[in-house]
């Protein structure tokens, strides 16, 4: 289960959680107006997590429900102290939940589910 400040966002789902790439973040040399060719580093890039997975409700009406709750917790844009992937134990602390999206249609059968992403940022 992944929680944002305590409190689940995903309710009903399963989820995969990608820690985004590390390292420098790079600018080319000719936007900054500089001679020669090449790029220069101008700091961390920032640290972001996305989570992909689907959610799942008992009908369409919980689904939506469960959406909504979801997409709320994105405007405005939520600072919490942690993010968390209780399944495994790893935190990310001052994260900032940037974007969700859903990755397909509903589809409902027995029960109703839909495909999601969703971004988290630290923000510096």
């Amino acid at each position: 289960m992944i929680t944002f400040a305590g409190v689940p966002v995903f309710p009903g789902s399963i989820t995969r959680v990608l820690p985004e790439a590390v390292g420098q973040q790079l600018l080319p040399r000719r936007a900054m107006n500089l001679p020669g060719s090449g790029s220069v580093a101008i700091g961390p890039l920032e640290v972001a997590v996305t989570i992909t997975g689907r959610m799942h409700a008992a009908d369409a009406a919980k689904l939506e429900s469960a959406l909504e709750l979801t997409r709320a917790a994105t405007s405005p844009p939520l600072t919490a102290a942690v993010l968390a992937d209780e399944d495994t134990g790893r935190t990310w602390d001052d994260m900032t939940f940037v974007r969700f999206e859903l990755t397909g249609p509903m589809e409902i059968g027995r029960v109703a589910s839909v495909g999601f992403r969703a971004r988290f940022v630290r923000i510096n």
